[in-house]
């Protein structure tokens, strides 16, 4: 039976163990930590290419949670 490598074995990350959302929640809080004001959540779209839709959810659940 193969095993997988870790990641620090294979020197990087293995997409197959990312959960997408939470890298998508925290590309949105390094763009707001980069920011020099407040962005709404177009701009947030804009900049990181992720949907408007799903900013907004993702910031909602953020907020929800205090980090925003």
């Amino acid at each position: 039976m193969k095993q997988r490598s870790t990641k620090e074995e294979s020197g990087g990350s293995d997409a197959r163990d990312e959960v997408s959302a939470l890298a998508r929640g925290l590309a949105l809080l390094r763009v707001l930590a980069d920011a020099q004001g407040p962005l709404s959540n177009r701009d947030l779209a804009e900049r990181t290419g992720i949907p408007k839709a799903t900013v907004s959810r993702l910031t909602a659940t953020l907020q929800s949670a205090g980090l925003v």
